[in-house]
């Protein structure tokens, strides 16, 4: 008997250790160091591009601090999390301001891009794209979900983000009269969220929630 209880508390331990292994990222672009392991606010990140370097576990969060501007792009690729522990990529509160961090992706392509990724959350964010260098030809997006490899792809949620001043061009552009009569162009443009699926893949349980997109 004492064997079975034994065997219970086990799997009940495996069960809560397997529960915890979620991880709170930090990012923080004035006191970060991308040499830290990210783990605490004493401990924070500093760039996008660790965010973007980085694999993630289903629960896992990448925080980042609030009213603080961060250069450049999230890119995440092949990330997973699950129904009930999504990925989520959001905010903390830091120096007693709550405003949203901003991703300025000026010279990016995007804010960011998500590829072939399933159960992600993003929330809480502010995010511009205005202008900078850029590909003789393309597209620039506040927020991008894309898919590179065939397959089943779902629950994406974007909520309570702020989009704004994404274009692809330089400020005084200036496009041809044909160009503007038409409903989406040749040229290439600024979106604010963008879904492209391609090769074949699928996409279901979209949650777009709460979001202010503009200019």
């Amino acid at each position: 008997m004492n064997t079975i209880k034994n065997i219970y508390i086990f799997i009940l331990i495996l069960l809560l250790n397997t529960s915890a292994n979620a991880t709170k990222y930090y990012v923080n672009a004035e006191t970060g160091n991308d040499k830290n392991n990210g783990k605490s606010i004493q401990s924070t990140w500093k760039t996008l591009r660790k965010v973007s370097s980085t694999t993630f576990k289903p629960g896992d969060e990448i925080l980042l601090a609030s009213a603080q501007e961060f250069f450049g792009t999230i890119n995440l690729k092949n990330q997973f999390g699950k129904k009930s522990k999504p990925i989520v990529i959001s905010s903390y509160s830091y120096n007693n301001n709550n405003d949203n961090p901003l991703i300025n992706a000026k010279g990016f392509l995007n804010g960011i891009i998500l590829t072939d990724c399933s159960f992600i959350e993003i929330s809480g964010l502010t995010i511009k794209a205005n202008g900078g260098k850029k590909p003789k030809k393309g597209m620039r997006c506040g927020i991008l979900y894309t898919s590179n490899t065939a397959g089943k792809y779902e629950n994406i949620t974007i909520k309570n983000c702020v989009i704004k001043d994404v274009f692809f061009e330089n400020e005084n552009f200036e496009r041809g009269e044909k160009e503007v009569k038409t409903a989406n162009g040749t040229q290439s443009y600024g979106w604010g969220i963008r879904f492209l699926m391609k090769n074949k893949s699928s996409l279901k349980n979209v949650f777009i929630k709460s979001n202010r997109v503009e200019n």
